[in-house]
């Protein structure tokens, strides 16, 4: 910082370089004798609480919820971020092509949904982003007639 000012001026001379020395010296001496600038008990003091905190009235185990209402809970959350995050009306705001693949989609994405738990608005979701909405399908398999 005392490399920032200007080194000739009105205000610069030997003597002021001198003062501005012992006092630097000075200020260092002070800080390193005592508790320093006193950072580490300002943040020992503003991270303990002021008053004690209150004791539980119950005990600290954790509750024990059924699997199925936890699965159920979640699939219910995961549920309303995809009905946000889909518009609501995509049948107006998609090409043809795009209907068609939904049409397609739509009653084996909702089979799928009822087995896995994941919304078919996400399966759906993820159909079309891994197939550029149909443009890249793998091809059912063509029986062989020598099998």
């Amino acid at each position: 910082m005392r490399d920032a000012l200007p080194k000739d001026g009105l205000f610069s001379s030997e003597h002021t370089r001198l003062y501005t020395s012992m006092y630097d010296q000075q200020i260092a001496q002070q800080m390193t004798a005592g508790k320093g600038l006193g950072l580490a008990e300002m943040m020992v003091k503003q991270m303990t609480p002021e008053q004690p905190l209150p004791e539980e009235s119950t005990p600290a185990a954790p509750m024990k919820f059924p699997l199925e209402t936890v699965v159920r809970y979640q699939n219910q959350a995961l549920s309303q971020l995809v009905q946000k995050a889909v518009p609501r009306n995509y049948d107006d705001s998609l090409p043809g092509d795009s209907k068609a693949f939904l049409a397609q989609l739509s009653l084996p994405a909702q089979l799928a949904s009822q087995q896995s738990g994941v919304p078919h608005h996400l399966i759906l979701a993820q159909a079309a982003l891994e197939s550029g909405w149909g443009q890249r399908q793998i091809p059912p398999r063509k029986r062989r007639a020598e099998l």
